[in-house]
């Protein structure tokens, strides 16, 4: 818990900077091209850890992430 906590502690600008980027898309739940627009951010976030697809859907597309792991 200690090294989640400093890691978070560490990186806190760079989390608030992500987390406003997301909040500033405008991306209503009935609105396609928002919600593409944010999948597009998260799918590019994503794919620097792992495998990453993307889903056409008529409500928006889906980002699928798979990364690996470690316990």
């Amino acid at each position: 818990m200690k090294n989640i906590l400093a890691y978070l502690e560490n990186h806190t600008t760079n989390i608030l900077a992500d987390l406003e980027t997301l909040v500033r898309i405008e991306s209503p739940s009935n609105d396609v091209e928002g919600i593409n627009r944010l999948q597009h951010v998260t799918q590019s976030w994503l794919g620097e850890f792992g495998q990453v697809n993307r889903h056409s859907s008529r409500l928006g597309d889906v980002v699928h992430a798979h990364i690996q792991g470690q316990s």
